[in-house]
């Protein structure tokens, strides 16, 4: 009840955590997991983001600079013992933990096996799915600057952006569309291209005339990535 709020950001966070969930047992179904597997797979969905709302409530931000939402979901999910508002059984305390720690990370943690591994990368993954749909809707971003060549090197050898090399409008939609690399599961890919919320984000970026050429590149690179249509629809 204390997060309850009815601005966008807030409405936007609970529709983020909801649609993950519902990803996460899609994956978790394609990736013939048994069905209480599924099922602990859609709550680390539901709960990887719960960090979010006091950020929301305390900063007005969703700025990483500012808080590490998935320290604090930790913390008040297991800290505080929250997680059995959720759970019954403490089973699978620590892939949950690990899940929501890792989930937020420029990588995953080296350290993780089995199946802390794989639901971390699992919701990696989906959050990444919803995330192109998340910052279409909220931050109509913009191409209206050049993405540095540092930057659209990472992106065509096939890596990640890190946050300190984005200083403009360019860099941040490379970023974003950087996620690409980070996809761990063919089955996820698969997932991405049918919800079509890449072809959504693509689509809802304004893009400045001077520098279509390069954002046509970067267009084709996600054809290529992720087998989607082109931008007219074909």
């Amino acid at each position: 009840e204390s997060f309850h709020d009815n601005s966008n950001k807030m409405i936007l966070k609970y529709q983020h955590s909801y649609n993950v969930a519902d990803y996460m047992m899609e994956l978790a179904k394609r990736l013939k997991l048994s069905r209480a597997d599924q099922y602990l797979a859609r709550i680390i969905g539901l709960l990887h983001d719960i960090g979010r709302f006091e950020q929301l409530r305390e900063f007005n931000s969703f700025s990483d600079q500012l808080f590490d939402h998935a320290k604090f979901g930790v913390k008040y999910l297991f800290d505080e013992n929250h997680i059995r508002d959720y759970i019954e059984s403490d089973k699978n305390d620590l892939i949950i933990k690990k899940a929501i720690l890792n989930h937020n990370q420029f990588e995953v943690d080296s350290n993780l096996k089995d199946r802390e591994l794989m639901f971390s990368y699992m919701i990696r993954d989906m959050d990444k799915v919803d995330i192109y749909y998340q910052v279409a809707t909220m931050l109509l971003p913009k191409f209206d600057e050049k993405a540095r060549k540092k930057v659209l090197g990472a992106l065509y050898k096939g890596k990640c952006v890190y946050k300190t090399d984005v200083k403009t409008n360019g860099d941040k939609v490379v970023q974003m569309i950087a996620f690409l690399n980070d996809i761990h599961y063919k089955e996820s890919m698969d997932i991405l291209k049918e919800s079509d919320n890449l072809y959504y984000y693509l689509c809802s970026i304004d893009v400045s005339d001077k520098y279509r050429e390069m954002f046509n590149d970067i267009v084709k690179f996600c054809q290529e990535r992720a087998g989607m249509r082109d931008l007219d629809g074909k």
